[in-house]
């Protein structure tokens, strides 16, 4: 997998197996093991790891139902992708489901008025992570016990465009910065998703299903610092190979993580791709990728920590963490 965060109409014609944008075509996504494990699989929020073909898509990576957007960022309130069709904007919405055509559609019923924007929010337009929020909580609603569930939400917030809810932004009018109110608009987004995760939780265990899930937090990479962000003490930010940049937040929760390892530290070494074969070890499937290795592509680079991160005395078997650079 290329270390380049690529556009995605970037193409190698020369390479038709891992020559666009995004998880070559033959690498089996995390999704696909779920749902091997009989898991319903459902994908929300910012996908960015290609859709030049259906295998590239949320349909084609195992997940039964999508919405989701494709790009790099897009705007929170018109949608709109940073790269236009000629001179058209692209709007960059999309869904997946049992009523749609593979690989999905447009999600044209969740676009705004055209009057909807960042600095015209009226009480008819939509922030477009509360659009993401209450897919999550509708997929929950409407999940049926006897299989288990398996949900990968991407919140696009706090990425930019740093766009935020007028209501949100002037709680943190307190915050006296010198880059552009980017530190403010920083701040209230994650306080905003740092709520909408309290509801999720709050409506799993109002389900009674709370006892049952792992619920995963994690970063995937370090804070912007051109953009309002600060990772102090670590040195660097997003686009580094410092600690600032690849060093993140990440905690697990939820019932079922074993009751002696909440609220406590682990120090050993992990890799964001390390859930890759820790979920494959929970959902009790082999975690070896068949058809990449049949294709030619590496082998997985995913160690299963399950066993470091539920127990008090395990070492962590990962020794090194390799960063690719350009």
């Amino acid at each position: 997998v290329s270390v380049v965060s690529a556009p995605l109409y970037s193409h190698n014609p020369e390479d038709g197996l891992g020559g666009y944008a995004g998880i070559p075509r033959k690498m089996t996504g995390v999704a696909e093991l779920m749902r091997r494990g009989g898991y319903s699989t459902h994908y929300v929020g910012k996908w960015d790891v290609g859709s030049a073909t259906p295998d590239h898509t949320p349909a084609g990576r195992g997940y039964d139902t999508s919405l989701n957007f494709f790009t790099h960022s897009n705007d929170y309130w018109t949608f709109a992708a940073d790269r236009r069709c000629g001179h058209e904007p692209i709007t960059d919405l999309w869904e997946m489901n049992a009523t749609t055509p593979f690989p999905g559609s447009p999600a044209t019923r969740f676009l705004n008025p055209s009057h909807c924007t960042f600095m015209s929010q009226r009480s008819d337009c939509l922030y477009e992570d509360s659009i993401f929020a209450n897919q999550v909580k509708k997929v929950i609603l409407e999940h049926h016990s006897e299989k288990p569930l398996f949900i990968f939400w991407a919140p696009h917030t706090a990425q930019g465009p740093l766009q935020v809810p007028d209501l949100e932004r002037k709680r943190f009018s307190f915050i006296q910065d010198d880059l552009d109110g980017q530190r403010r608009n920083y701040s209230a987004m994650v306080n905003w998703l740092d709520t909408r995760i309290g509801e999720v939780v709050r409506l799993l265990k109002e389900r009674e299903m709370y006892n049952d899930t792992l619920i995963i937090f994690s970063s995937d990479n370090g804070g912007p610092l051109d953009e309002g962000a600060n990772n102090f003490p670590l040195r660097g930010g997003k686009f580094t190979n410092f600690d600032g940049g690849v060093r993140v937040p990440s905690f697990i929760s939820g019932g079922f993580l074993p009751q002696e390892r909440r609220g406590s530290w682990h120090s050993g070494l992990m890799a964001g791709w390390d859930w890759y074969a820790t979920l494959a070890g929970l959902a009790q499937v082999d975690s070896k990728d068949e058809p990449a290795s049949a294709a030619g592509l590496n082998g997985t680079d995913s160690f299963d920590l399950w066993p470091t991160l539920s127990t008090r005395d395990t070492a962590s078997p990962r020794r090194e963490l390799v960063l690719g650079t350009v």
